[in-house]
């Protein structure tokens, strides 16, 4: 597997390593999200020894079998012999110049009693004692965040907490940097920032190939990293593939989404709140009312699980029984083009906003996010999708994926609607794919290759 991006994550633990003393590290994310491969490339130009162990669902004596043996192998000792997990890992933090990787150690809570308070007690013991580095990592969100609750032994021991999240569209663009940038965004669209995914681009294949190959045809690299890294996890929620669905098919309130699974809002803001604890939804609020449950709109954070439940779970008897072409063509494709990949665009263009906010090529953003407003005359209300808030006020960002320039019609639709709307705001800006014939001065604007090139 190629290794693109995480350059913040690998700084990070760069400087973790460095530290003088005792030093603990928890890193969490949902399952393929790319946990295991950043730790050993973070590791890889270490003079450090490294015990990389891949915790089991087997009992103690296996585990403590294999870890004697791990240690035997990378001390290059000859003899050890350790029957319980305490003295071992007092023997292990007692060391120098030495990493302890636990990968997947919600594993070890489940097999081995009382495993966080033994942990605690050596990390305590050992602080100042010696230089041992020591990581835990995990894919069970709950267990995971559970380790730094208050109530847990583990609380306030770790020096560095890393929850992974997908890459950004900069970085997944790396893994496939010879198609054109129009070809990366509909490429982020499907496949997202995970790398599981994107490793498998094959850039001797141009889009709809790798789309067909690893999105749509039965057994594909998305239904397989769909079915390992959320399913587990969803079948323990009653109505969750419900709930996905109805988003991803555009449903994004409570009762929008309570109307379509046919159930009271009451049972499925209990299956909302249980999929933002696992990250596998947002939940977003207007800029300009925060704090307005009733405002509240819900996203499917990854967009390949928001393209497999919007294309894939939805018609999937049809998949299996069509040829694989008629049913991109039929089911997939013109949608995708029109309504899914400018949707897309529009996250794309926040993150871009983020970035050139920080680069100081636009105004510092204090808040960027949809813009709620109450059409009062028309009994009607909405959201603009795209909206800064900066210290002299708001810029509302037209963003449009589609071919035709940026011109003056265009410029006068939005002023006439903000206008209508009696909106506030102190400049506009206009993100497009291929450009503008508007002033630079007067505006912001950006084209799709702007996105691209912002590093």
């Amino acid at each position: 597997m190629n290794f693109y991006g995480r350059e913040n994550e690998l700084n990070i633990i760069n400087e973790f390593l460095s530290l003088k003393s005792q030093a603990n590290l928890l890193i969490y994310g949902r399952r393929r999200i790319g946990k295991s491969y950043l730790i050993k490339k973070s590791l890889d130009d270490n003079d450090l020894k490294i015990i990389y162990y891949q915790c089991k669902d087997v009992n103690m004596y296996i585990t403590l079998e294999e870890l004697n043996k791990l240690l035997i192998e990378i001390l290059e000792i000859k003899y050890l012999n350790f029957t319980n997990i305490i003295d071992l890992l007092d023997y292990a933090f007692s060391l120098n110049d030495i990493v302890l990787v636990l990968d997947e150690y919600p594993y070890l809570i489940k097999r081995i009693e009382g495993i966080d308070s033994i942990i605690q007690e050596k990390i305590d013991k050992y602080k100042h004692k010696s230089n041992m580095k020591f990581i835990i990592s995990g894919s069970a969100i709950d267990i995971m965040r559970d380790l730094v609750d208050y109530s847990n032994p583990l609380y306030g021991r770790f020096d560095t907490i890393i929850k992974l999240e997908e890459q950004n569209y900069i970085e997944s663009g790396l893994y496939y940097n010879k198609y054109s940038n129009e070809d990366k965004v509909k490429l982020y669209s499907i496949f997202g920032g995970e790398p599981y995914l994107n490793q498998y681009i094959d850039d001797m294949l141009d889009f709809k190939e790798n789309v067909i190959k690893l999105a749509i045809k039965e057994g594909s690299a998305l239904e397989s990293f769909i079915s390992s890294s959320i399913f587990n996890e969803l079948n323990k929620i009653n109505l969750a593939n419900d709930v996905l669905l109805a988003i991803a098919l555009g449903k994004h309130k409570n009762k929008e989404i309570a109307d379509m699974c046919r159930n009271d809002s009451s049972k499925i803001d209990y299956v909302l709140n249980r999929l933002l604890f696992l990250g596998i939804i947002e939940r977003i609020n207007p800029i300009n009312d925060l704090s307005n449950r009733k405002k509240t709109l819900y996203y499917i954070k990854s967009n390949s699980i928001n393209f497999y439940y919007r294309y894939i779970y939805k018609n999937i008897t049809y998949r299996n029984n069509m040829p694989i072409d008629i049913f991109y063509k039929e089911y997939i494709e013109q949608d995708f083009l029109t309504q899914y990949v400018p949707k897309v665009y529009e996250k794309i263009s926040r993150n871009f906003l983020v970035l050139a906010s920080k680069k100081g090529i636009i105004e510092p953003i204090k808040l960027i996010g949809t813009y709620w407003y109450d059409d009062i005359k028309n009994k009607s209300n909405g959201q603009f999708d795209v909206v800064t808030l900066d210290n002299k006020g708001y810029i509302f960002y037209e963003v449009k994926f589609i071919d035709k320039l940026i011109d003056e019609a265009i410029l006068n639709e939005e002023t006439y609607a903000l206008n209508k709307l009696n909106i506030n705001y102190y400049k506009l800006g206009f993100i497009s794919k291929n450009g503008s014939t508007l002033n630079k001065e007067m505006y912001n604007l950006f084209s799709l290759d702007d996105l691209y090139n912002i590093d």
